[in-house]
């Protein structure tokens, strides 16, 4: 991951998390001073963290690795992100409660936690049905369907592959939908003119449209 993009996760997860003191932080530990440079903008481009913290040039492997573990901590941190402070729209809230839920319930299940993967899997199914975050039903779904089978309970893998069945449904109009709605975009991107044929593609896709959403509307 290139230090541009590291800088960025930064961004969003030290503004409202109470980290590490980084300055100041022992000379003798690249990767916290690594952390700390990242979190203060303190390099235009790698070639400069690389001189400051080794002072001398060196093959790009040994920073790509410390990078690697800099990156690891980062994302971690995602995952303690104050909801509340972080994001302003209930809707982006609601989504990162659906994330984070889902993940960890894959994460306590592949331990074969199986009540406790399936108590955080349902909390995140239930928020995506209420938000209709369908590609996250899509995956809940799959997986409380293979845990109710293993354990041997039919009425609940009946009905979660009910309920997948639908949703995949759902899912293949809104990834249609999206597919046509983004052909328009790259028409306006590269054309730059609403011509005759820009509008009677604009009315076609939206027919098209129109006959998923008759079906379900999760917009």
């Amino acid at each position: 991951m290139s230090l541009k993009n590291l800088q960025e996760i930064s961004s969003l997860v030290t503004n409202n998390l109470k980290l590490p003191p980084f300055s100041g932080v022992d000379e003798g530990s690249k990767y916290l001073r690594l952390l700390a440079g990242i979190a203060e903008n303190r390099w235009e481009d790698e070639s400069e963290a690389r001189e400051e913290l080794y002072g001398k040039s060196l093959d790009s492997r040994s920073f790509d690795m410390l990078k690697s573990r800099a990156k690891e901590h980062l994302v971690n941190m995602i995952f303690q992100l104050d909801t509340d402070k972080r994001f302003k729209s209930s809707l982006d809230k609601a989504y990162y409660r659906a994330c984070k839920n889902l993940m960890a319930g894959l994460l306590v299940r592949l331990q074969n936690k199986l009540e406790t993967g399936t108590e955080l899997l349902k909390l995140s199914l239930k928020t995506s049905v209420k938000y209709e975050f369908t590609d996250l039903k899509v995956i809940a779904l799959r997986k409380l369907r293979y845990i109710s089978s293993v354990t041997g309970d039919f009425n609940s893998s009946r009905n979660y592959s009910d309920q997948l069945n639908n949703s995949l449904f759902v899912l293949n109009a809104e990834t249609r939908c999206e597919e046509l709605e983004q052909d328009l975009i790259l028409d306006m991107i590269a054309t730059g003119n609403l011509n005759k044929d820009f509008k009677k593609k604009v009315s076609a896709y939206f027919i098209e449209c129109k006959s998923w959403m008759s079906k379900h509307d999760s917009y």
